[in-house]
């Protein structure tokens, strides 16, 4: 079982903070992105805002100018992984290639 280093650079954030993150996507196929501990509202997709539902992953467009914008309210303590949740993305972790991460203090 391999075992993983814990990214030193989270995210801080502050308990209660509503946080919006902008994902883009610079490769050739769309990817799914998934929030550990949290459900997040895509708040815009290409630009374009509007109001959606909760979820915890997002398929991101691919392309430069391909954004999607996600916010959610901080109000679980913790370390949670963002990462993308294709299998063929995610099986290669190793310690110096571990997944984005948000620290949300108690």
């Amino acid at each position: 079982v391999p075992t993983y280093a814990p990214n030193p650079r989270p995210l801080l954030v502050e308990s209660g903070e509503r946080v919006c993150i902008l994902l883009r996507n610079f490769n050739s196929d769309s990817h799914p992105f998934h929030l550990h501990g949290h459900v997040f509202e895509v708040t815009a997709i290409g630009g374009v805002e509007f109001r959606g539902a909760n979820r915890d992953s997002v398929i991101v467009d691919p392309g430069e100018c391909a954004t999607t914008e996600i916010c959610f309210e901080a109000n679980n303590p913790g370390v949670w992984p963002l990462h993308c949740h294709m299998s063929c993305k995610a099986a290669p972790l190793t310690p110096t290639r571990v997944p984005n991460t948000i620290l949300v203090p108690a």
